[in-house]
């Protein structure tokens, strides 16, 4: 099986106006009074039952089946203290992860692969723990700057949520092929349940109340709920299938989602490195040179994110239209060169570059 994940997808409300109200031709016995305001909502005693509140009341526009709010560390350290919170954590980059299981045991920290054929590679699965507020400060110690994965908020038992969530793990393309999905990269998520319809969402969610998405670049966690929008009726559901299953339209948001946090990555790297060339782009003619030279390298055969990066290192050096001057006659001979790969086309553009430097 190919794993899906950010790196290797193929390319992360209007304003209504209030009508004034006429007056009334009717005299004022007859006016109807207004509706009494409803009243608030009960004050829970229990952590758990304020999203079950806030999550059952008409906040969102008909037709909208997710809630993203922002959430606080506070209110994660409450949802630990009740028992309610679990982690899903990325292994993949995160050596961390598969030692912290060990230490807590299976009681409280399991990989997914567990009891699979891929059990095995222990050391990139993904692992679902019971995060109590130790655990919680954990994380947010060593893994809270890196999408390190996905926080969820339910009363669903270990084992419960165990089986629930490894049902996830494979995921049919529009294509007929199956792919591992890593839906607790918090990128991947944030980009999918937007593009999920009730039925899907429905299933996604099965017992869990919300997720809370930190880590990386949400340094402030969001939470998503699901609305208890009701499901499509039987007929409009898909067939049930071995695999779930991906929509095109859920492909292109994660292809969209991999690009723009491709961006952001290139953009941080251009900032370090090439700091003067940065900020006389500024902001915006960053960003838009980047995305430039993203599809002149792909006219090239490069795609790969290095090699990527560092055409876009050439461009920052000599110019985005580099391939084209003819000051640099030897940018478009190696580029359109079909004999060299991808990397050989980069190494020799650098090793122009570099005999450039060394000549000045």
């Amino acid at each position: 099986m190919e794993e899906w994940s950010l790196t290797t997808c193929r390319t992360a409300m209007t304003e209504r106006a209030i009508p004034t109200q006429a007056k009334s031709p009717l005299p004022p016995s007859l006016v109807p009074s207004p509706a009494p305001t409803p009243p608030p909502l009960p004050t829970p005693a229990d952590v758990f039952e304020e999203i079950v509140a806030r999550t059952a009341a008409p906040a969102q526009p008909a037709g909208v089946a997710i809630k993203e709010e922002p959430t606080t560390l506070d209110q994660l350290r409450r949802f630990a203290a009740g028992g309610y919170l679990y982690g899903l954590m990325d292994a993949t980059d995160q050596i961390l992860v598969p030692h912290k299981a060990k230490e807590l045991g299976p009681a409280k920290a399991i990989s997914l692969f567990s009891g699979t054929a891929k059990e095995q590679y222990w050391q990139v699965a993904p692992y679902l723990f019971h995060v109590d507020p130790a655990l919680l400060d954990w994380i947010i110690a060593k893994l809270w700057k890196e999408p390190w994965g996905i926080f969820a908020v339910t009363k669903a038992k270990f084992e419960d949520l165990r089986v629930h969530f490894k049902k996830f793990l494979l995921a049919q393309l529009p294509d007929g092929k199956v792919w591992y999905f890593r839906y607790y990269d918090p990128r991947i998520l944030k980009a999918y349940l937007p593009v999920c319809d009730p039925w899907e969402l429905q299933k996604f969610f099965g017992p869990i109340r919300a997720f809370a998405i930190a880590g990386g670049e949400e340094e402030k966690p969001t939470m998503v709920q699901g609305l208890n929008a009701p499901p499509p009726p039987p007929s409009a559901q898909p067939e049930a299938t071995v695999w779930w299953k991906i929509r095109p339209e859920q492909g292109a948001a994660f292809d969209h989602a991999a690009q723009e946090n491709f961006v952001k990555r290139v953009i941080g790297h251009a900032n370090e490195f090439f700091p003067d060339e940065c900020h006389e782009l500024g902001p915006d003619g960053l960003r838009s040179t980047i995305q430039y030279c993203i599809k002149q390298a792909g006219r090239y055969g490069i795609s790969s994110g290095v090699d990527v990066c560092r055409y876009v290192d050439i461009a920052l050096g000599l110019g985005r239209d580099f391939d084209r001057d003819p000051k640099h006659p030897w940018a478009a001979s190696i580029l359109n060169d079909k004999r060299l790969s991808p990397e050989g086309k980069l190494s020799k553009l650098l090793g122009f570059v570099a005999e450039m430097e060394e000549a000045q």
